[in-house]
């Protein structure tokens, strides 16, 4: 770990998450069973209430997780891990 990533868990009460394919404002066309996305500050659609949360599709359905300070989740598309630090997430 790189000097310059250490600080993003320093102090942190770690609430690791699975990973995310990528960030995204709108639900996908052609979600496959088992992909997270994380939602962006803008949602529309089915994630219209979720807002900075995390959208798991099932199969039929989009299972939500709502962030909450300390929770940390790793974006496979960026190749990094952010923390959600109770507004936004950061590096």
């Amino acid at each position: 770990m790189a000097a310059n990533d250490k600080g993003i868990w320093r102090g942190v009460h770690t609430q690791t998450h699975p990973p995310v394919i990528c960030d995204f404002n709108t639900p996908p066309a052609d979600p496959k069973p088992g992909q997270r996305f994380g939602i962006l500050d803008r949602p529309t659609g089915e994630w219209v209430a979720h807002p900075n949360g995390i959208a798991e599709w099932d199969g039929k359905h989009w299972i939500f997780t709502d962030p909450v300070g300390g929770m940390v989740v790793y974006n496979e598309a960026e190749k990094q891990a952010y923390r959600y630090d109770g507004k936004e997430w950061v590096e």
